[in-house]
């Protein structure tokens, strides 16, 4: 049976740092530019992160790094076809679906 409790965990931030070893500064940044998951204020000057919200950043960071080839030639693939869109003259363009 898995943990049900776990998805409703909070984690303080020096869990947070344990768990993704990244500094509280680059966790604060990543923030900013809405890269890392939200605090939860719980009160006060409480905050905390939802540990399943952690543990889905962490599986997507995972993700990300093993797909990185994969992401460069759908990128050169789409900047392939944005070429040849400006390049045809729309009554020349022929439509990919």
């Amino acid at each position: 049976m898995p943990d049900q409790t776990k998805q409703h965990r909070f984690l303080r931030i020096r869990h947070v740092l344990e768990k993704v070893g990244l500094s509280r500064a680059q966790i604060y940044k990543l923030m900013g530019l809405s890269e890392f998951p939200k605090q939860i204020n719980l009160g006060g000057r409480s905050v905390a992160w939802l540990e399943q919200d952690i543990d889905l950043w962490m599986a997507e960071r995972h993700h990300a790094s093993r797909q990185p080839k994969a992401d460069a030639l759908r990128k050169k693939w789409e900047e392939g076809l944005r070429k040849i869109s400006l390049a045809t003259p729309a009554s020349q363009a022929v439509r990919l679906t």
